[in-house]
């Protein structure tokens, strides 16, 4: 992604508009004023409100929302709860990741507006960027077998969509989230089981399942798309006997190759979305909230990603290897990509492998586990590894995408510990920190049974502030490592701690990371940065502590390396841990004590008036007693602000510890001295001044909490089952509660929260949805009510609709309620014929609240292969919550009449096409209509500002940005109109340093270049290169690429060639793009590189998108250069015309401007011709050139 600016600490500061527009930057850019009210949909203005508490001082405020809420929690005590539990990813390069009837829906989002494209003129003038936003199509699978889609402007979800498998039309969902990248979305038969803890919260997390390579933007990179099934892996009793029934019940062998059985866990790959919805009715037929065949909970089996010359001697390796310790016999497994299993750097080192992945061979195709196992232990007399006599054993985890199943990852971890019995594993990879991941689990089983030392990356989302360090390197068991440069200063991407979950210390221990050269894939040798690079040089040190120790457990190895780092000054444990490695000093540690990190093995709270006492335990293993003096360093806060110094005591000043033997000291916390939150200082132990041990003490201060009994009743008056959600109105913090029998609990920090439900009463077509929502504030413990039927119908009326023509196709009741620097919004959609007298909402009176009332209505017994001829999107706001009556009626005569056309691409096709109102406070979501390829339908909505999706066949997606339509106006909209073809809403390609990254472009969209979209049937490459050097290349098709390409000057071309051979699409069958520019290395700061776009609009097509046979056709002409390269003029511009697939070429000339009519070309089709393809040659005053040709623009019809 692209270069982000940090956000700036700020306190005390108020925004007076209680709503923030989408997202960070464009919050920030409104900061302090008012903003005006915008005539659509009847969406309030902003209201002013007092000011909140200000954030403390560890990064962001109220108003710019980016850490407020992670810091308003930690200054308040609380565990961070983040909404991000996205699957894991390698610790990689930090610029390069290796690393229906009744549907309920619940939503948080503050979201990104999209503005219009700014285009050029063809020829002469100034070209100015685009300044859109970028909107990608994203399909992802639910394990129901049905599909959300959502469309996103980098990360921040702008609209979705949620489509029932098929047979599975009168399901409901339920979805949540907080903040604009987050959205989950639950079927309403997987709630009970989801409160019984049957299954994985992340099954149903959309973007932990994008993370995890499954959707439509996955295909490039993972091999997935939204036609699979989302893979599980399936815990239950251990032995292979209970493996075969799960695979029997499953009805499946997919995923039957690998071996957890040992672990009692079994992966169930599905295939396709069709077979997902009977492998789900298999797994949950039990009785009651249980799964069959023996299952006892469904994990998603998600995707991790991962993530020596100077640095070997920084940690004072050769000190060790002095002393006689190389890691000689002692194992290190290596699970990542594999390795080279030929370069010289690893000659003679690897002494077994095994490949999970299914590729049959642990030989690298990615680079990554290269660079790492030779960090380790590489021979070379130049990059020497850390342990170069350690034997290294290869588990490949990881594909050549940089991709890492769970399920692989879990057999790699039991290979490695049970089959290898390695001393250490080396774990670069991981990602955001999810306390309930099976790998946390298995690394503290495994570390505890085997006595293996577990040595993972803590991540690279440093920029992201405290709390980053992701999963698995959370596990107690683990040694996480972060990363520092040569000068031994925090590398900028290094993740921070706190642990989320409890505010426990971490990481562990830094070591060197920015910059490592190792051996590289295919020979010779490279750099990477990362906390990937970080870790392999503590694995190597604790190989060489295992030699010089062989006795001790991977937990007293530990202990060793974390004792004997160099801390540096002014730097929090939760930035560093004990310190940077020192394996030289590690591998001569005679005394240990423990635990080595206090806080990671309890994650003690207090609350005020409270002392807590913990002992720490020295033990010598040398022959000499040892006098040890001991001091604690005063605290610190996760950015290093000074604490207390009272918050800590110990209760001696010096301890002797007898020749192998052991001495204790009770360190005391003092939580009246304590303001809240986390806060972690370091027992140190000296000798003779010099230091022996250190030891991380780290303490939570909360504020007082309280239980919360939650009741929920269905409106038959039944106790209702489910999951009802907890919102803290003050951090946007979220506490989940499942009920069984109607009732459930949750203790929650003192603060207002919101409480919401989705409670269904019925089955079928007498099934009842209900949004149900209160607030409490508990000063002591507490009991809510949420009861359906105390909940009023939600009713839409057309006047000129009746029951006997038109059918509510949907209908949507929707609460935006303030929490943190975010919204708290609660959605229900009720979809199919009996919508219209399903769906129910609570009432609520909040002065912030804004309630919005949304309704499809199609013809009745519309379907895919009798599209509805008109379709009605109308909306209605309420400020102040619910009203009493949420219903609304409408007149036609008040209603926008949008002419919808929708193109055939030279062929007939299906589709379907969806609305939203975009109101900036309500996550629009689409409700998907079929409809046909070409046809025009009337489109009659509510004036206000829409966003429009379509798709084609399911592959082709066109998303707009935001349009403003009515009131009392005829629009038309247009969706696939030729010339489809490359648009550049945002910039494709930019320059950090010597690494240049590529971002996914929609190569086939139409309009005026501000739409996005990608269409999922293309193939195609893109080539980089320097000085006709080739430096890379790359899928084409919905994925991003990094790429380091050499220091200096130099002219670069990025070719793309991307074709569509669909039965959908007989138009635009060939993009090809050639841009040509100069670039050099830049100081960091990031340089947009300056590539264009040639939009083509040919006017007076039919509606297949051909032109009448020796008719002329007027081809509008218009340069599109990359948003943020700058303006510069346009030197020239020429097109050329080929009738017969680019055998040969016309120039034509570009006719002038003139009053409304644009540039243009006119073409005439010479006799015989079947298709115009068009070449545009583009050369601005920068140097920057492109040629970019369209195969089959558009059709000729043969002469009648």
């Amino acid at each position: 992604m692209p270069p982000r600016s940090r956000a700036r600490a700020r306190s005390g500061r108020c925004r007076p508009c209680p709503r923030p527009r989408r997202g960070p930057a464009a919050a920030a850019t409104r900061r302090g004023r008012w903003r005006p009210p915008r005539p659509t949909l009847g969406r309030p203005s902003c209201t002013p409100r007092s000011c909140r508490p200000a954030c403390h001082a560890v990064g962001g405020d109220f108003a710019t929302g980016r850490h407020c809420a992670t810091d308003q929690a930690l200054f308040r005590g609380q565990p961070v709860r983040r909404s991000d539990n996205s699957s894991l990813r390698w610790r990689g390069d930090s610029s390069v990741h290796l690393r229906s009837l009744a549907a309920a829906i619940t939503v948080v989002a503050a979201l990104i507006p999209a503005t219009a494209a700014h285009a050029a003129p063809a020829t002469g003038g100034t070209s100015q960027a685009a300044k859109s936003v970028k909107v990608t199509s994203v399909t992802v699978p639910l394990p129901t077998g049905d599909t959300v889609t959502v469309d996103r402007s980098g990360s921040a979800i702008r609209s979705a969509t949620v489509d029932p498998a098929p047979g599975r039309d009168g399901m409901t969902f339920t979805t949540s989230a907080v903040g604009s990248g987050d959205l989950s979305v639950v079927p309403a038969d997987a709630e009970p089981l989801l409160a019984a803890g049957r299954l994985d919260a992340r099954l149903f997390d959309v973007k932990a399942l994008i993370d995890a390579g499954y959707g439509t933007n996955g295909t490039a990179t993972t091999g997935r798309s939204g036609d699979d099934a989302v893979a599980l892996i399936v815990q239950h009793a251990k032995g292979t006997d209970a493996a075969k029934k799960i695979r029997t019940t499953a009805g499946t062998d997919a995923g039957a190759g690998h071996s957890l059985t040992r672990l009692g866990m079994t992966p169930v790959d599905p295939g396709g979305r069709a077979d997902a919805t009977a492998t789900w009715k298999r797994l949950t037929h039990a009785p009651g909230n249980s799964l069959a065949g023996g299952a006892t909970k469904l994990w998603l089996d998600g995707r991790m990603k991962i993530a020596l010359d100077k640095s070997v001697p920084q940690i004072n390796a050769p000190q060790a290897w002095q002393d006689g310790y190389t890691g000689k016999g002692v194992t290190v497994a290596v699970l990542d990509s594999g390795a080279d299993m030929s370069h010289p750097s690893l000659a003679g080192r690897i002494s077994t492998s095994e490949d999970f992945t299914g590729t049959g061979s642990a030989q690298d195709d990615n680079g990554h586990g290269t660079h790492v196992a030779s960090t380790v232990a590489g021979i070379d007399s130049t990059y020497k590894g850390v342990a170069p006599d350690a034997d290294l054993a290869i588990g490949k985890v990881c594909d050549s995408t940089g991709s890492c199943t769970t399920s692989d990852v879990l057999a790699g971890m039991d290979w490695a510990a049970n089959t290898v019995h390695a001393k250490v594993v080396n774990m670069s990879l991981g990602g955001p920190a999810d306390e309930t991941d099976p790998a946390i689990a298995l690394i503290n089983d495994l570390s505890a049974r085997t006595g293996t030392l577990f040595v993972v990356a803590a991540g690279n989302d440093g920029e992201n502030g405290v709390a980053s360090v992701g999963a698995p390197a959370i596990a107690n068991s683990a040694l996480a490592v972060g990363a520092v440069d040569s000068d031994d200063k925090l590398a900028f991407f290094s993740s921070r701690g706190p642990r989320p979950s409890d505010n426990a210390v971490k990481p562990d221990i830094t070591a060197p990371g920015v910059s490592i050269v190792a051996a590289k894939l295919g020979g010779g040798f490279t750099a990477k940065s990362g906390t990937s690079m970080a870790t392999p040089h503590v694995a190597g040190s604790a190989a060489l502590v295992a030699q010089a120790h062989p006795d001790w457990t991977g937990g007293q190895i530990k202990s060793a390396l974390m004792e004997s780092a160099e801390p540096a000054d002014g730097r929090s444990p939760y930035q560093q841990g004990t310190g940077r490695v020192d394996a030289g000093r590690a591998a001569e540690q005679q005394i240990l004590a423990s635990p080595a990190n206090l806080t990671t093995t309890d994650g003690w709270a207090a609350t005020a008036g409270q002392n807590t006492e913990h002992t720490v335990t020295f033990t010598n293993t040398g022959a000499t007693d040892e006098t040890l003096d001991l001091t604690i360093d005063p605290p610190l806060s996760p950015t290093a602000q000074p604490g207390n110094p009272g918050q800590f005591a110990v209760d001696h000043d010096s301890v002797t510890v007898p020749a192998h033997g052991t001495a204790t000291a009770t360190v005391t916390t003092r939580a009246a001295a304590l303001p809240h939150g986390p806060w972690a200082a370091v027992l140190t132990a000296t000798h003779d001044g010099k230091p022996v041990t250190r030891t991380i003490l780290g303490i939570n201060s909360a504020v007082p909490s309280h239980k919360v009994e939650v009741t929920a009743t269905k409106r038959d008056g039944a106790p209702a089952t489910g999951t009802a959600l907890l919102v803290n109105r003050w951090t946007g913090d979220r506490y989940p509660v499942s009920l069984t029998g109607g009732t459930g609990s949750a203790t929650v920090p003192e603060a207002q929260y919101w409480v919401g439900m989705t409670i269904i009463t019925g089955s079928g077509a007498d099934r009842t949805t209900t949004m149900a929502v209160t607030s409490v504030t508990p000063e002591a413990d507490a009991a809510v009510a949420l009861d359906a039927r105390t909940a009023v119908p939600v009713r839409v009326r057309v006047d000129t609709l009746g029951a006997d023509d038109a059918q509510a196709a949907a209908v949507q009741a929707a609460l935006a309620l303030p929490a943190g620097s975010a919204s708290y919004t609660m959605s229900v959609v009720a979809t199919g014929t009996t919508s219209g007298q399903s769906l129910y909402a609570t009432p609520v009176d909040n002065a912030d609240a804004t309630y919005r009332t949304f309704a499809v209505v199609t013809a009745k017994g519309a379907s895919s292969a009798a599209p509805s001829p008109y379709f009605y999107h109308v909306a209605h706001s309420w400020t102040g919550g619910v009203p009493a009556d949420p219903s609304f009626s409408v007149k036609r005569r008040d209603l926008t009449d949008v002419h919808v056309t929708f193109h055939g691409q030279g062929t007939d096709a299906a589709g379907t096409t969806s609305a939203a109102p975009d109101d900036d406070v309500l996550l629009p979501l689409n409700i998907d209509q079929p409809v046909r390829f070409p046809s025009t339908v009337h489109d009659y909505r509510t004036p206000g500002e829409w966003l429009d999706r379509a798709t084609v066949a399911g592959r082709q997606g066109i998303a707009t940005t935001s349009r403003t339509f009515g009131p009392d106006t005829t629009a038309t909209l247009d969706f696939a109109a030729a010339v489809v073809g490359p648009s550049l809403p945002a910039a494709p390609l930019y320059r950090v340093g010597d690494v240049m990254s590529w971002t996914a472009t929609p190569w086939f969209v139409d309009g005026d270049g501000s739409r996005g979209g990608t269409d999922w049937g293309a193939t195609g490459t893109v080539t980089l290169a320097k000085d006709g050097q080739t430096v890379g290349s790359w899928n084409a098709v919905g994925s991003g690429k990094s790429v380091t390409v050499p220091t200096g000057a130099g002219h670069y071309t990025v070719s793309a060639d991307v074709t569509r051979d669909q039965a959908y699409a007989k138009l635009s069958t060939r993009v090809q793009s050639v841009w040509g520019f100069d670039s050099v290395t830049d100081g960091g700061e990031g340089t947009i590189l300056p590539l264009a776009a040639v939009r083509f609009t040919a006017k007076g097509l039919d509606e297949y998108g051909g032109a009448d046979a020796g008719a002329t056709t007027r081809v509008d002409v218009t340069v599109q250069r990359a948003p943020g390269a700058g303006d510069v003029t346009i030197d020239s511009t020429t097109v050329q015309v080929s009738w017969d697939d680019g055998a040969t070429w016309r120039s034509v000339k570009i006719l002038p401007a003139k009053g409304a009519l644009p540039r243009h070309v006119d073409l005439t089709a010479p006799a015989g011709a079947s298709h115009a393809t068009l070449r545009a040659k583009v050369s601005a005053s920068d140097g920057s050139t492109l040629t970019q040709t369209i195969t089959r623009a558009y059709g000729v019809k043969a002469a009648s």
